[in-house]
């Protein structure tokens, strides 16, 4: 686990948003949430869609230096560790973009549980989907060179075989970190 990641995951944990609303602006999507430290709330965020930075408005400057204080302690991250790219230079965490992280964690999660609804693999480093859904994975079909079996059976198979990650097949929170880094 690089920097970047270790910086993501205490984000995560220390963090969370709750009235996460999506919406379509001027120049995307943009949404609206509430975020919390613990069971206090802190702040109010909005990214209208219109481009430029985060709203932030906190609901006291002592819940202000509360999260500025864990911010600041982040892990130092390098851009490269963070988009795979080249640069060396330092990335600054700061709370617009640790709080955008926070948000989009969420519609993210809720992206996900509409895709695994269907039977959805990871090849070759992209996110692929069955049309079966996946209430019938313990169902039993007839495939084509090998018989009656399990369509669980059948992709057990499939990804020794291939080499491929069937993500119905894994924990929740494993399949979704898989999600979270190949979307």
């Amino acid at each position: 686990m690089n920097n970047y990641e270790k910086a993501l995951k205490t984000i995560l944990e220390t963090f969370h948003a709750k009235k996460v609303k999506e919406f379509r602006g001027h120049d995307g999507y943009g949404y609206n949430a509430d975020i919390y430290l613990g069971k206090n709330k802190i702040a109010e965020v909005d990214e209208d869609g219109w481009g430029g930075g985060l709203r932030i408005d906190y609901v006291s400057d002592e819940m202000k230096q509360k999260s500025d204080e864990i911010i600041k302690n982040l892990p130092k991250c390098k851009f490269s560790e963070a988009t795979g790219g080249f640069s060396e230079d330092m990335m600054k965490w700061d709370a617009e973009l640790a709080f955008d992280h926070v948000a989009t964690n969420v519609l993210r999660m809720r992206d996900f549980k509409k895709q695994m609804k269907k039977i959805t693999i990871i090849k070759d480093e992209q996110i692929l989907e069955y049309r079966t859904k996946s209430s019938q994975l313990d169902e039993i079909f007839r495939f084509k060179n090998v018989g009656y079996m399990t369509l669980r059976a059948h992709l057990e198979l499939k990804q020794k075989k291939e080499g491929i990650k069937i993500l119905n097949l894994l924990p929740e929170n494993e399949a979704f970190e898989l999600y979270r880094k190949h979307s």
